[in-house]
């Protein structure tokens, strides 16, 4: 696959799956050996579906909104920025209904036209500070 059906990929899987909630999309375009290393360990694609689950219930209203997409072969790196308004329990922190703002970066490696690995970091900690957690 050429490096622009790489982007369009990587663009579709964030906007339609994230930001329109198609998460069947996952299936088309995230290979069953899928990966993602993230900075507290490596998780499986079934881990990822719950780890996809429990943002989308507790930001109801969450949007990625993709600020730089680049790509070089087989690899897709993007930085973006999340918002949303935190409506249910996330990572033991209550209920606040606060409206949040973090960023974040994600490289993806495609392979035969589906996302076959990723690396993932976001600003977890000020995520979890906008929400009132200060140690």
């Amino acid at each position: 696959m050429e490096t622009n059906e790489n982007k369009k990929l990587i663009r579709r899987y964030i906007e339609e799956r994230w930001n329109e909630r198609k998460l069947w999309l996952i299936d088309e375009l995230v290979a069953p050996s899928f990966l993602l290393h993230t900075p507290t360990g490596d998780i499986d694609l079934s881990t990822f579906r719950e780890a996809i689950s429990g943002y989308l219930q507790s930001f109801p209203d969450s949007r990625v909104m993709l600020e730089d997409v680049l790509a070089d072969g087989d690899m897709v790196a993007i930085r973006y920025t999340f918002s949303g308004t935190h409506s249910a329990d996330f990572m033991g922190v209550m209920t606040t209904g606060r409206r949040t703002l973090c960023s974040g970066m994600a490289f993806y490696r495609i392979v035969d036209g589906r996302i076959a690995e990723g690396w993932f970091v976001e600003d977890t900690l000020g995520l979890l500070q906008q929400l009132g957690l200060d140690h």
